[in-house]
């Protein structure tokens, strides 16, 4: 993430914080330990930004950003706002029911709060979503809330690992592990060389 940050020129910007990701020993009411982590690191900060009264922009470290991500300008009546997401058949994000990803998503300082309340409350229950699917909830229950979608992404989710679902078996296989990551490196800079 700090190679992304320096490649868009933000390297040294008083307004880019990092966020330790939170990490748990079990996954609780969560399908995963790692989207238990995921939901709890999305909603320590936004109570962060609640508390400060500001606008967050949440950028997971699995973010590649596109070249315009710095010049990309909001409209004035955004409230949730998608950078990047996904699956790549969805028309027309702002009316679909099936969006997926949260690797960078914004939040204005009027719907932070009211975001971290209803996030804290639906941890509580037993058939809560992952970070994903809350938000998706969240603008099924508040439909005035607007939201805006980056048409195309301004940013992608990099092929790694994953954190938070079942790791594929040349994910957990020792000698495949460090072949696979190999091949994810060449397709990202063979990607970046094309665009």
């Amino acid at each position: 993430m700090e190679q992304e940050i320096r490649r868009m020129g933000l390297d040294g910007d008083s307004r880019v914080a990092f966020h330790a990701a939170r990490s748990f020993d079990d996954a609780g009411t969560f399908y995963s330990i790692g989207a238990r982590g995921c939901y709890d690191s999305h909603l320590s900060i936004l109570k962060e930004a609640a508390q400060s009264g500001h606008s967050v922009l949440i950028v997971e470290d699995d973010c590649d950003f596109e070249p315009r991500a710095v010049t990309y300008d909001l409209p004035q009546d955004w409230q949730i706002f998608y950078g990047g997401y996904g699956p790549d058949w969805v028309k027309n994000p702002e009316t679909s029911d099936h969006i997926e990803g949260s690797h960078l998503m914004g939040f204005r300082a009027d719907t932070v709060p009211i975001l971290a309340e209803y996030l804290k409350q639906l941890q509580k229950k037993a058939d809560h979503p992952s970070i994903d699917g809350a938000y998706m909830w969240f603008r099924r229950e508040h439909p005035h809330v607007r939201a805006h979608f980056a048409v195309p992404c301004i940013g992608n989710q990099r092929q790694s690992q994953t954190d938070v679902g079942e790791r594929r078996f040349f994910d957990r296989t020792p000698g495949l592990m460090h072949a696979a990551s190999m091949v994810r490196r060449v397709r990202r800079w063979l990607k970046r060389r094309r665009a």
